[in-house]
């Protein structure tokens, strides 16, 4: 990705995290606090290295860079799979696959893709 494009995806993480950022009571109320300047003023370097005009946003941000890599680590080896109707087919083919493979003679009623997902859904949750 060349310089540009990293730019545009900092620019747009650094809009989401200011959205997402003034959700939080606390930071509008620290945002309404400051009437000559922005709070989430910023510029970025030639190196597309981000520098915050106030300590307090340059704090939100590690803490928003922490919980985004924390999100990622958590989610290392997850395979996100959408629960729909493609999918619930394609899961009710493979099971009707291994029925068939298995070489299991008795009438198969019919499969249920959704409660299949829904139930490795809550496996892989922990009962949850």
């Amino acid at each position: 990705m060349n310089i540009e494009k990293e730019r545009e995806a900092l620019v747009a993480e650094i809009e989401l995290f200011i959205t997402e950022a003034m959700k939080a009571y606390v930071v509008e109320r620290w945002a309404d606090s400051y009437q000559n300047t922005k709070p989430f003023s910023y510029t970025i370097d030639a190196n597309n290295e981000i520098w915050w005009m106030k300590t307090q946003a340059h704090q939100l941000w590690q803490f928003w860079k922490a919980a985004k890599a924390n999100e990622a680590k958590k989610l290392e080896g997850c395979v996100v799979v959408p629960i729909n109707n493609t999918t619930i087919v394609a899961v009710e083919k493979m099971v009707e696959q291994q029925v068939e493979a298995s070489g299991i003679t008795a009438d198969v009623f019919r499969l249920d893709g959704e409660k299949i997902l829904n139930a490795a859904v809550e496996a892989a949750r922990g009962g949850k």
